[in-house]
């Protein structure tokens, strides 16, 4: 079920929109009424629903305290309507009050990944209503949670930034809060937005469950360019610029009038960032450079991501992984075949590609080196990059490759081929660590 598209209702028609939705993933917190020197019933203090797919990282729990109560379980709609009516969460034995609904209900609309949340950002746009004032319960959090059978914690307020797992610790004052229903809308979303300013276009991944008929348009203060979506659920769109960013500059996703998603661009309102918003710096010169120079002992190609299932493919990347940490650091380019040819991969599975090559390298490569990506675009084909994998020289030598279970094997560089080390080959390679490493070299130097 959609969220109300109304900007506000009564509470009988939030809680029936509540009450149609068959999960709920909900998230309590809360603690007993302080009464003279003895302790009444539970009281929330923080109470958040969210409807229309999971929160990121759910995890469900039940965790008491003499004095405090922690909860994540779904249940269905009908059941938290229920709480919301009677003003009460009856759930795995503990009975606790809510604050009294005040209505009408408002409704806001924000973007998905917002950080303006009270609780955890979604990954999707959400309509948000928040039931009745402040929270009941006393916001005296700062004891420490120690209970046999649960997890202890520092404080109450430790406890609640693990359950609601929000990005900043939750503090004094922000343990109160009003019970809020969120529902997220799962039929379009702004993944990411690449401001390519060397090709003038913004560059935008949307994603979605009903794409088909939805637009994608680069706003500002001047009309900009918009483009209709297709029914894929994932896919990438071009806008081109034909003057730069313009003032006040936002994408936007929209359908029947309404928008779905949106990025802004440029400082809006005091905004330090956007989430998912990126500058593409042009890196066409440096990637024919790679090429020109063909492979060698810091540059190797490989025509695509290896599959965790071809052991061959992987073992052959992940062989020169170790002989680059092994000895001055390297790159290997992920796209370009042996005859020096730019074919690139899929820019849409960029991320994939990259936790691929992330789970690769900690599996099949011990000790585990330090490692970066960097993307190369290709002219003239905006859905396909070149994706570097920056391999550093490592100070854990030797560094070892190979299938994990097995045995595995100290690789260096020999022109443009990783083979295996001979002892005296691994030696040299420990050596000349521990000599960077001695005082007056570049790592043994300290700050004058």
């Amino acid at each position: 079920m959609s969220a109300p598209t109304a900007s506000s209702t009564s509470i009988e028609e939030a809680l029936a929109h509540i009450e149609a939705e068959p999960v709920i993933w909900v998230r309590l917190a809360a603690m007993r009424k302080a009464l003279g020197y003895e302790t009444g019933g539970w009281e929330q203090m923080m109470l958040d629903l969210v409807g229309g797919a999971p929160p990121p990282n759910w995890r469900g729990l039940y965790w008491r305290y003499p004095k405090s109560l922690f909860i994540a379980s779904e249940q269905r709609g009908d059941v938290v309507a229920r709480w919301l009516a009677r003003q009460r969460v009856n759930l795995y034995g503990a009975d606790v009050a809510l604050p009294t609904m005040i209505g009408p209900v408002q409704w806001e609309r924000r973007d998905s990944l917002s950080t303006t949340a009270a609780y955890q950002a979604l990954p999707w746009p959400t309509a948000n209503a928040s039931f009745g004032g402040n929270a009941l319960g006393q916001d005296t959090g700062g004891g420490v949670l120690v209970e046999d059978g649960f997890p202890s914690f520092p404080s109450f307020y430790a406890a609640a930034s693990y359950v609601f797992n929000v990005a900043s610790p939750i503090g004094g004052g922000r343990a109160t809060a009003a019970p809020t229903y969120r529902h997220q809308d799962t039929r379009a979303r702004v993944n990411r937005v690449q401001i390519v300013s060397h090709e003038s276009l913004v560059r935008v991944e949307v994603e979605g469950d009903r794409l088909e008929g939805a637009i994608t348009e680069l706003g500002g203060d001047v009309p900009g360019p918009l483009v209709s979506l297709s029914g894929q659920k994932l896919q990438a769109v071009d806008l081109p610029m034909a003057r730069g960013v313009p003032g006040d500059a936002f994408v936007l996703v929209h359908m029947g009038g309404r928008w779905l998603d949106r990025r802004f661009l440029t400082r809006q309102y005091g905004r330090d960032g956007e989430p998912g918003v990126e500058y593409v710096i042009e890196q066409t010169t440096r990637l024919d450079a790679f090429v020109a120079g063909r492979e060698g002992p810091q540059v190797d190609f490989k025509i695509e991501i290896p599959h965790k299932k071809a052991t061959h493919q992987v073992l052959q990347a992940m062989k020169s992984v170790s002989a680059f940490a092994n000895e001055n650091g390297g790159i290997l380019l992920f796209g370009v075949n042996d005859e020096e040819e730019i074919i690139g991969i899929p820019v849409l599975d960029l991320d994939g590609s990259k936790n691929r090559l992330t789970d690769l390298v900690s599996a099949w490569v011990d000790p585990r080196p330090t490692i970066s990506f960097e993307e190369f675009t290709i002219e003239g084909n905006p859905e396909r990059l070149v994706l570097g994998l920056q391999v550093e020289a490592g100070p854990d030598v030797p560094y070892m490759a190979g299938q994990p279970g097995h045995t595995k094997t100290v690789y260096i560089r020999n022109h443009s081929e990783s083979v295996p080390a001979r002892p005296n080959e691994i030696q040299r390679v420990v050596q000349s660590r521990v000599a960077a490493a001695e005082p007056g070299s570049i790592f043994g130097r300290g700050f004058a």
